[in-house]
């Protein structure tokens, strides 16, 4: 290789470690430029202290002296910011520790320069004004040493948090500023590792533009979707109790955005510690935004502990879940019913496994074996929840129907009776408010049977009647749950269509309650429902809520209203006086008619008669007028001719 290859090479060598080689030399002379800046901080300030004393004395004294004085004190000053061991630490990594030398190596330097200054007064007999000079000397060293210092960690914390929020989520706050404002704080003063706060939305309009914990507010509920758009939010914070009034319409507007959205709980539900514990993922009984009822244990409790309770229909949603918080009650013994063997197996081995539980396997229509259960265990408290449900297929079996649901529940109430049972509890519907379908019918047959049984026997029989329950077998949510997780279509019988909801352990417990108000005599209670859902909008919410945009990811279809359906659900009707019952969840239904007993037995063997000859038409009509013989306006031979009656 030629001296001109062996040149080029060692050029480029130098070349390619000349940025290492400087940034070396920078690290070996970071203490000598930090002197060499000193002896300027410290020089100006002395300076600029003595000549503005001397300005404000009115004192003069000549350039030479002026500049020895403040070499000296110069001199004297770094000195002690040497010994304070100023020029040693990265100052990048500066903490309290660094700021302590800051200080005490400025004060000490001022101080011993003071002194300095002292002497050198009394030495050459020359003026400087050393009781005003010294202390602005040091409080301007101290502002300009430490800001030198400190503004390589600065920039090294500036830096840092740009990169973390480069890497976190960007987040608001939505919901009111009583709530919002403490998670913010808590967000901000913990390690979240993964959120980065950049506003609030709030409810007060008033607050737009200003700040809460130097946090900007950035809008109201309204504009949530556009916030979060211009801002490129990612995750939603609401701090709106999901039972509170306008948490739909937060909830609404969050499922809109890209967004994943958090809730926090209403405050008996959030574990204890700070705020950012209790958010949660929003689930679908979020979307109803109504308060839980409450309940009074203690007379809940008066009569079920020590009780015998026998529970109908255990393997169902609503039965299972009675079962469950019967046996919370303490029970001296509780019995299971079902005639599903594998609904039954789940309840044993799941919720009540352990519990002592004792599962029976039966029909409610085997009027002989029920005789010979009450004969056997002599249950002092019935919930009665077994029925058939499914409003469409009912249209089709109304004998079915009317079996379980009517004859059944006679068979049950007047075994009840006759073995002299203290309380009897009848899970009924809404739909047997001016009932148009079977299925809706039976249930209302079914609560003027339990009705009269009780008004005969002078016994305490109730019914309670309420709309559907969310992730009930019967409930619409779960057929939404299943038909996105396939990729839809999700159909809605209707846009029009809207139905009353409720969780499954509210309304449990105030079935349970009502019990307990059945003191003296049988009544029908109603359970308050609070406001009616439009079915097409908790489509669309369930769909958001899964993550996908509706009609897009997953396709709505109106697919038109089925047999026995209605667009909006009562809970009452003409034939009902609707009352107080002392509690504010819970409301009396007392019939306009009542009936004799020998003319509503007549009534039932007319419907036993027809259910064994298994005559649809002629159950439909004798089911129809058995209502009506009771003050109950019922039409239900027509269904037959309603579009979409097929077999």
């Amino acid at each position: 290789m030629g001296i001109r290859g062996r040149g080029r090479q060692a050029t480029e060598r130098v070349g390619n470690h000349l940025p290492e080689r400087v940034y070396v030399l920078a690290q070996s002379t970071e203490g000598l430029s930090l002197v060499l800046l000193d002896v300027g901080i410290v020089f100006g300030a002395w300076s600029i202290a003595g000549a503005a004393a001397n300005s404000a004395l009115n004192r003069t004294i000549g350039i030479a002296p002026f500049l020895g004085y403040v070499a000296v004190a110069t001199v004297l000053q770094l000195v002690v910011h040497r010994l304070a061991g100023m020029y040693g630490p990265v100052w990048r990594y500066a903490s309290v520790e660094e700021a302590t030398r800051v200080v005490s190596g400025v004060l000490g330097g001022a101080l011993l320069a003071t002194l300095g200054l002292g002497a050198l007064r009394l030495a050459t007999g020359t003026y400087f004004p050393l009781l005003t000079a010294p202390p602005l000397a040091a409080l301007l060293s101290l502002l300009a040493c430490g800001g030198v210092r400190f503004q390589a960690r600065l920039f090294a914390l500036s830096r840092i948090s740009a990169a973390e929020s480069d890497e976190r989520l960007r987040a608001v706050i939505v919901g009111s500023e009583r709530e919002a404002a403490p998670l913010a704080n808590e967000l901000r003063s913990t390690d979240t590792g993964d959120l980065d706060v950049v506003g609030f939305v709030l409810k007060d309009p008033s607050l737009h533009g200003r700040s809460l914990r130097g946090i900007p507010v950035l809008g109201t509920i309204d504009s949530l979707e556009e916030v979060c758009r211009e801002h490129r939010i990612e995750r939603i914070l609401i701090t709106t109790s999901p039972n509170e009034r306008d948490s739909p319409q937060i909830l609404e507007r969050a499922l809109a955005t890209d967004a994943q959205v958090k809730v926090l709980p209403a405050s008996s539900d959030r574990v204890k510690g700070p705020l950012v514990n209790s958010l949660r993922d929003i689930d679908v009984t979020d979307l109803l935004g109504r308060q839980s009822a409450v309940v009074d244990g203690a007379g809940i409790d008066e009569y079920l502990r020590g009780a015998t309770v026998l529970v109908t229909g255990a393997g169902g949603s609503i039965g299972s879940e009675i079962a469950r918080q019967v046996q919370s009650f303490g029970p001296a013994k509780l019995i299971v019913l079902d005639r599903d063997e594998t609904l039954l197996y789940e309840l044993m081995s799941g919720s009540l496994a352990g519990t002592g539980a004792e599962p029976v396997l039966a029909d409610i229509c085997d009027a002989v074996f029920i005789q010979q259960l009450f004969r056997q265990h002599r249950p002092d408290v019935v919930f009665h929840a077994a029925a058939q449900k499914h409003v469409p297929i009912l249209e089709h079996f109304p004998t079915e129907a009317v079996r379980v649901n009517v004859l059944g529940t006679l068979t049950v109430a007047q075994t009840a009776a006759d073995s002299g049972c203290r309380r009897f509890v009848h899970v009924s519907t809404d739909k047997a408010a001016d009932p148009c379908s079977v299925m809706g019918a039976t249930k209302r047959a079914a609560e003027q049977v339990v009705f009269e049984i009780g008004r005969r026997h002078d016994l305490p029989f109730v019914a309670v009647r309420f709309g559907n329950v969310l992730a009930s077998r019967g409930s619409v949510v779960p057929t939404f749950l299943r038909q996105i997780l396939d990729g839809g279509p999700v159909t809605v019988t209707s846009a029009e269509m809207t139905r009353y909801f409720m969780t499954i352990p509210e309304a449990v417990s105030l079935v349970l309650q009502a019990g307990s108000m059945a003191v003296d005599d049988g009544r029908v209670y109603l359970l308050d429902m609070g406001d009616p859902v439009p079915i097409l909008s908790l489509a669309r919410q369930m769909i958001r809520l899964a993550g996908l945009r509706p009609d897009e990811d997953i396709e709505i279809r109106i697919t038109g209203i089925r047999p026995g359906e209605r667009l909006h659900e009562r809970l009452h009707d003409d034939a009902e006086v609707v009352e107080p019952a002392g509690h504010p969840s819970i409301s009396a239904l007392d019939p306009k008619a009542t009936w004799e007993w020998n003319d509503l037995a007549k009534q039932l063997e007319g419907l036993r008669s027809a259910v064994r000859q298994r005559d649809e038409l002629q159950v439909r009509g004798r089911l129809e007028d058995m209502l009506r013989a009771g003050g109950v306006d019922c039409s239900l031979r027509e269904a037959e001719n309603r579009p979409g009656w097929t077999t």
